[in-house]
């Protein structure tokens, strides 16, 4: 396993992924028979502030054929001495580690049989999990709990052809996926995580100059900026939510935000300031929303190999 730090390296062997819930086609160069393909499966994360560590055991990588029994690849986590704080072995490996674009791969050029894949999981040891909270006196470690008897599931799928490679980056949103319940003990972790095309991808970027020590960017799909007050919500149990959130960050002498691996197409951007008290996602399971406020929405066009800049 191999920590991917070299993202135009990467883009010239992608070929195929599709975003949750979608299929989609592949494409690139190959090494295979004219029967298979190979596929790899890579983990990075978006910022979160709340905790100092969430740690994954991952064990596994299944998939689904169309038409076949799952099949299942047992991974080894290694050579992650480029991750922050991490030496050669990072199993449990430190999920909030994996920003900025930084990308573990799990599953390295797998060879399969050419075809339609149904779905794509991820093995989770949930004994093995844990968050590691900063109380400001001493770290803690904390149990998490996976809500599924089937791992890490992402429903939808992806096609392997003959003779290509197709590398899927599973993007984690820990922010929307991390859940502290009143009245249970330890956290809860659903799997908010989206599948991004590494074929066609941009990256979002600017400076911020209000909030800078509560503000979160929130990247909605499509155009909202006619009817933000319908089309926007926090983050919770009800739709519309954020595709994926970012943290304001010190940028040079500055502040700023980064998202990584947005897939091409129409976004709306907005910066929430106060996150002190929302909680950064719904903790309670409620249904109800949060009164939150969306400062200065804006559209953003995300176009292939490109950064577009939008300043708050």
């Amino acid at each position: 396993m191999q920590l991917w730090n070299a993202l135009m390296n990467i883009r010239s062997i992608v070929t195929g992924i599709l975003l949750v819930g979608l299929l989609g086609g592949c494409g690139g160069s190959g090494g295979s028979s004219a029967q298979t393909g190979t596929l790899s499966v890579g983990l990075t994360d978006a910022t979160v502030d709340r905790v100092e560590e969430l740690r994954l055991y991952v064990s596994g990588v299944t998939v689904k054929p169309e038409n076949g029994p799952p099949q299942s690849y047992p991974v080894k986590l290694t050579e992650c001495a480029g991750i922050p704080g991490e030496t050669d072995t990072c199993n449990p490996v430190n999920l909030l580690a994996l920003q900025g674009g930084l990308v573990l791969t799990v599953l390295a050029n797998q060879q399969l049989p050419a075809g339609r894949y149904q779905w794509l999981r991820l093995e989770i040891d949930e004994a093995q999990a844990y968050v590691v909270e900063d109380t400001g006196l001493v770290d803690s470690k904390i149990e998490v709990r996976v809500p599924s008897q089937r791992g890490l599931q992402l429903s939808g799928g992806f096609v392997i052809l003959a003779g290509e490679s197709t590398d899927l980056v599973m993007d984690w949103d820990a922010r929307q996926g991390l859940t502290n319940p009143v009245g249970q003990d330890g956290y809860i972790l659903k799997p908010s995580i989206r599948l991004v095309d590494m074929a066609q991808y941009g990256t979002l970027a600017g400076s911020v100059s209000q909030c800078v020590d509560t503000g979160v960017v929130y990247v909605f799909e499509g155009d909202a900026t006619q009817d933000p007050e319908n089309m926007l919500d926090d983050i919770d149990n009800n739709e519309p939510n954020p595709l994926v959130t970012a943290s304001v960050v010190p940028v040079g002498s500055g502040f700023g935000y980064e998202v990584h691996y947005l897939p091409v197409g129409t976004y709306t951007i907005t910066l929430v300031c106060d996150t002190d008290g929302v909680p950064a996602s719904d903790t309670n399971l409620q249904e109800a929303d949060d009164e939150i406020e969306f400062i200065a929405p804006q559209l953003a066009e995300i176009e292939d190999g490109l950064t577009r800049t939008i300043d708050f």
